[in-house]
């Protein structure tokens, strides 16, 4: 009985960056991930395909760790959006500087982009959007004066609002993937209910807000600025507070970023942060007890991934990568049961099979013997040029997202298709399975990350997860189903 090969859900692997970043994948199987990192007030970092894009950098903030740009995108004039000496900083031989005809002053090289115009630079596609006031009062930005911009990389759509209200020409936006809508403008513009109503036009998967603690960008400019506080008495915080709060039943995912030094780090309770946790000493006790791991093979002796003196147990990499997916399997709940059992993911599992065991010498992952266990092979191929490959990579791997649920994700997908042929469940066209109806191992497989990625609480599993996950799932139906469409059941 075949396992899970890799084509099942794509693992997506990247460099460290900046803190506070996030993946987002792209629209391409095996494309990698777009990654994005909230810099300072309006100021971003977009990274895809070794090209990087800055938006409005800012010397405001720390830009120590930023990129040389190959792109530089302003939407205004003012310091905090265009400011020469983070330009200079982050400018390097043959970058493109997109600019409003307002910047050409002080950017003569800048290529101006009028509203409404489209550029191509570095192999991205550039769309200038109006970005101007409705309601009348200082400080006043007319139309035609500022750009906002749609930026298509790595098959997504990002856009960046610049300092606008939710204008004609911004509600037309189509196909938005990921939005950076502004927040608390004077006097009272795109208060938190307006920003939540426009996302909400826009129905972009994700969305930010930036650009919303304007004493801030007034006392960086001017130290001795008066402070005015956000218009209608909230504090910056309950601010954001109250457009979460507006945003919730949308089906939009809202990213809380630090975009300011004196603001706390985001708390996030998701299924990436309950996949960072080395599992407790108890924890782990639990799950011996429930299941029997065998590790005849680990290609990563010798590392330490976890430690006992940390009140868990001294774990290599690829053991402390098994232990992570099943603590999360034991603490995922799903809003309704999966289709083939009552029980928890995690429960129906110590019920199927008795163990898991990683051997070198299994020619393929495999279940079950007569002693119950999932035979896992966990060898990294290394090609003639250098190249790794194999199922176990996703559990031995030493760099790059260590800790990332969706590289958890390919260990549990294994699990689960292993386990239904141990529930009895052949596959019923060769290797393949005909329908994912019938609930077979590949079935099954698909309908447990469909489950993750939908049928869990809001909010536990970020949108760049879901993304994966889905991807997975038309990878099974691709590759692993039989029947034409898998709607076709």
């Amino acid at each position: 009985m075949k396992g899970v090969a890799s084509v099942g859900l794509a693992i997506f692997l990247a460099n460290g960056v900046l803190g506070g970043s996030e993946k987002y994948p792209s629209a391409f199987p095996g494309g990698g991930d777009i990654e994005i990192t909230p810099l300072i007030h309006a100021s971003v970092q977009i990274e895809y395909g070794g090209k990087v894009i800055q938006v409005d950098p800012w010397s405001a903030g720390d830009l120590s760790q930023a990129r040389p740009a190959d792109i530089i995108l302003i939407t205004d004039d003012p310091a905090h959006h265009l400011d020469l000496k983070a330009i200079q900083q982050l400018r390097k031989a043959g970058t493109t500087i997109v600019i409003p005809a307002v910047g050409k002053p002080q950017l003569p090289d800048g290529v101006v982009l009028a509203n409404g115009a489209s550029t191509e630079a570095a192999g991205v596609r550039i769309e200038a959007i109006p970005a101007y006031d409705i309601k009348p009062g200082a400080p006043e930005h007319p139309k035609g004066k500022s750009n906002g911009y749609v930026v298509t990389i790595g098959g997504r759509r990002l856009y960046f609002s610049g300092v606008t209200e939710c204008v004609p020409e911004v509600q037309a936006l189509k196909n938005i993937d990921v939005a950076f809508l502004p927040m608390n403008i004077p006097v009272e513009r795109m208060m938190p209910a307006a920003t939540a109503a426009c996302a909400r036009i826009l129905n972009p998967k994700l969305v930010y807000v930036y650009h919303y603690d304007q004493d801030f960008a007034a006392k960086a400019a001017n130290p001795s600025a008066r402070t005015q506080g956000v218009p209608g008495g909230l504090t910056v915080a309950q601010s954001l507070d109250a457009f979460r709060d507006a945003i919730k039943g949308s089906g939009i995912e809202f990213q809380r970023a630090k975009w300011y030094p004196h603001e706390p780090d985001p708390v996030r309770d998701d299924i990436n942060t309950v996949s960072e946790q080395c599992p407790s000493s108890a924890e782990l006790k639990a799950i011996d007890h429930d299941l029997k791991l065998l590790f005849d093979s680990d290609p990563t002796h010798g590392t330490r991934a976890c430690s006992a003196a940390e009140g868990s147990r001294d774990l290599t990499v690829m053991q402390s990568r098994v232990y992570r997916s099943l603590s999360v399997m034991r603490r995922l709940q799903f809003t309704e049961p999966l289709p083939w059992t009552r029980d928890s993911a995690y429960h129906w599992l110590t019920k199927s099979v008795r163990g898991v065991r990683f051997r070198a010498d299994a020619a393929t992952s495999s279940c079950c013997g007569p002693d119950g266990l999932i035979n896992v092979r966990s060898v990294v191929e290394t090609s003639q040029d250098g190249r790794q490959s194999g199922f176990a990579l996703a559990l031995t791997r030493t760099s790059g997202m260590d800790t990332d649920f969706r590289l958890l994700a390919t260990f549990m997908q294994l699990l689960v298709h292993e386990a239904r042929h141990n529930n009895g469940k052949p596959h019923t066209c060769g290797t393949k399975d005909q329908t994912i109806r019938e609930m077979g191992a590949w079935g099954s497989a698909y309908t447990f990350q469909q489950w993750i990625a939908e049928k869990t609480q809001p909010g536990f599993v970020p949108i760049s997860v879901k993304l994966s996950l889905q991807r997975a799932t038309e990878q099974i139906c691709k590759f692993q189903i039989c029947a034409e469409t898998c709607g076709g059941q």
